[in-house]
């Protein structure tokens, strides 16, 4: 299987220098685990979203600064975004 994630390229990439991933492979692994669990409408154990809408605006929240630190006031930010 062939998949094009150009435009995702630059947070695929960060999210492997960050340590969190290894490769792009186990990156979208996740995100795909993530996409099944929003679609059977739960969340995984201690996510901040519970529902399709909370996670949205977390993800376009990440699309618009993917290079962005998660500092206390941002994090503070996305959990007010999310309604929490």
């Amino acid at each position: 299987m062939n998949v094009s994630l150009l435009k995702y390229e630059p947070t695929v990439r960060a999210r492997i220098r960050s340590g969190e991933f290894a490769n792009a492979s186990e990156y979208l692994r996740h995100c795909i685990r993530i996409a099944e669990l929003v679609e059977a409408r739960s969340a995984p154990p201690g996510a901040s979203f519970a529902t399709r809408q909370e996670l949205q605006r977390l993800l376009d929240e990440g699309m618009r600064n993917p290079g962005a630190p998660v500092t206390p006031r941002r994090k503070r930010a996305i959990y007010e975004r999310a309604g929490e």
